[in-house]
């Protein structure tokens, strides 16, 4: 976070937001696999914010 500076604008969490950060600059993505691939690390399941 903090690559690029907003415009303008504000914004309001709630009590309950978390903030993540998705990198979408795609560093780790292979031409051969799929983004679930990719995203999963070959998994057949995933733990997503602690739950599965």
């Amino acid at each position: 976070m903090g690559e690029e500076k907003a415009d303008s604008g504000t914004i309001t969490l709630g009590d309950t937001v978390q903030l993540a950060y998705v990198d979408q600059s795609h560093k780790e993505l292979v031409a051969e696999k799929t983004v679930y691939e990719v995203v999963s690390g070959g998994s057949e399941n995933m733990s997503i914010g602690g739950t599965w």
